[in-house]
């Protein structure tokens, strides 16, 4: 409760005087009334993941690929059906002669139902396949005109009704056999499921981290608030005993100007570390909250410490887990894999067309459906045809040139990694080091606190003794202070070196025991969807 008292102090008014001026007061409204909100690491890190609105962006792009992965796989190897059902009717007038017979063309009135079905698509071979089946009826009426005698004219009709029904295949043999340019599409938007899959679990790695480095600074800075509370106290209270002994003569008034100052100086080193600590507890806040403005009445009471934890520190086991565990690294490799796809492809179009191609059905023709349906049955009418194209362009330039522009972009990828190997390697020896160092500190500053303590005990009894000036114990008091600010900041800096260390290996996730499995799907994603 003592903080939230001084937090409201400072975000409800500010008074300054000068001299010669009257007071002015800097009035701040519209904060709600404070309250305290305990909070642990673990919970952080929680509503971290709930509600970081970049994550709940980033974790929508592995569904919408996914979704186009199915959209691909459906669009080439889902059979397509094709039914038609169609009539077409024509009259023609009668006219003219034929110069054989010498008769005049007859008029006709021809109609035509025709029904037809299909199925079609491909094989994981390339192969396209196509089963073929329709069925038609034809009618004509002719107006006849015989001369004679007697001269007449007489109408005739004629119905024939055909089926068929067949199937035909071809099948590349080179070029779009092993893959073609639908086959390779799929492979590379799966690899392209997978690198995002492994960017949004690189994005949550570093969302851990950056909410864990968040809460350890707050923890930092309102440890900070108390020890400039401290300092003011020590100051106030020499402040007073100065002004009384200048008040019986044992003092010079200078001694009383001069702790009037330091206090002045305590006051402002306490508004700046609470101005810090609010600035840390709001940046905490945009981590764990999607509605910053209903968290400003809020104040956060961290429920950890900064403690030392001794840790185990092995170089080459970090240097395995980062090249093995980080997926940053990962997702580079699936990148080089989803290269080596496409430059599968370009090799393949390096190759001439030649496809192989068969068909066969049979047929029927009568006077009606049942006679032309029994003509398929018995199969008395086949008919069939087979062979092979061969088809490629004389040069082979366009194709060659995109298969060595894909081979030196290979190169790149490869040197790419290696970089990003590098970093890793890098950075996990940074982070080693920062540890230790870090580790170190603490404990140099833990020594320093103590033995400025000490020494301010020391000069607050001198100087109650009068065997000391104000001057020595506000000195001493200073150096207490900034020894003790020094700890903080080193056992600040020792906790984020290990929280490094733990993104730098990509074990962050293991170590704060979260299931990425668990944080992958965006809530408005059922999980039954999830593949």
């Amino acid at each position: 409760m003592r903080l939230t008292k001084v937090f409201g102090l400072l975000l409800c008014c500010a008074a300054v005087t000068c001299p010669g001026q009257s007071t002015n007061r800097l009035t701040i409204t519209g904060y709600p009334a404070l309250q305290e909100l305990p909070l642990s690491l673990d919970e952080a890190v929680r509503l971290a993941l709930e509600h970081d609105l970049t994550l709940q962006v980033e974790r929508y792009r592995p569904v919408i690929i996914g979704y186009n992965v199915h959209a691909l796989l459906g669009a080439y190897y889902d059979p397509v059906v094709n039914l038609q059902a169609r009539r077409d009717e024509n009259t023609s007038e009668s006219g003219g002669f034929n110069p054989i017979t010498g008769a005049p063309f007859p008029g006709v009135e021809s109609k035509a139902d025709s029904f037809s079905g299909g199925l079609g698509g491909y094989l994981p071979t390339g192969m396209r396949y196509d089963i073929l089946g329709n069925a038609s009826d034809n009618s004509n009426i002719r107006s006849i005109f015989d001369a004679g005698p007697p001269a007449r004219t007489f109408r005739t009709n004629t119905e024939t009704w055909r089926a068929d029904a067949g199937i035909a295949v071809t099948q590349p043999l080179l070029r779009n056999f092993w893959t073609d340019a639908s086959r390779t599409g799929i492979k590379l938007r799966k690899r392209d499921k997978r690198i995002s899959e492994l960017e949004l679990e690189q994005f949550v790695h570093d969302t851990v981290r950056d909410v864990v480095e968040a809460y350890y600074t707050l923890v930092g800075r309102l440890e900070a608030v108390i020890v400039a509370e401290t300092d003011l106290r020590v100051k106030q209270q020499n402040f007073d005993e100065t002004r009384r002994k200048v008040e019986v003569g044992t003092l010079a008034p200078l001694d009383e100007k001069k702790a009037q100052a330091e206090v002045a100086q305590a006051k402002g080193n306490l508004v700046q570390a609470l101005n810090d600590a609010a600035d840390a507890e709001a940046l905490l806040k945009t981590r764990i909250s999607d509605q910053f403005g209903r968290q400003v009445g809020v104040r956060i009471k961290p429920t950890d410490k900064l403690l030392v934890n001794p840790a185990v520190l092995d170089l080459p086991t970090s240097y395995t887990l980062a090249m093995d565990k980080r997926p940053n690294l990962q997702a580079r490799r699936e990148t080089l894999d989803r290269h080596n796809i496409q430059l599968k492809y370009d090799y393949n179009q390096l190759f001439p067309s030649l496809d192989v191609f068969a068909s066969y059905g049979v047929n029927g023709l009568d006077d009606d459906l049942g006679g032309a349906l029994r003509d398929l049955r018995r199969r008395d009418f086949p008919e069939s045809s087979y062979g092979v194209i061969l088809n490629f362009p004389l040069t082979m330039k366009r194709e060659r040139s995109v298969w060595k522009a894909d081979k030196v972009l290979k190169a790149q990828l490869v040197t790419e990694l290696k970089r990003e190997e590098e970093t890793a390697i890098f950075e996990v020896d940074n982070a080693i080091r920062g540890v230790s160092s870090a580790y170190q500190l603490v404990f140099v500053n833990r020594e320093r606190v103590a033995f400025a303590e000490a020494d301010l005990a020391a000069e607050q009894r001198k100087f109650q003794a009068g065997k000391s000036t104000s001057f020595f114990v506000l000195d001493a008091a200073s150096r207490l202070a900034a020894a003790r600010n020094d700890e903080i900041q080193a056992l600040i800096d020792y906790n984020l070196a290990l929280n490094a260390l733990s993104h730098a290996e990509g074990t962050i996730l293991d170590l704060r025991k979260i299931d990425f499995e668990a944080v992958r799907y965006p809530p408005t994603y059922l999980p039954k969807d999830r593949r």
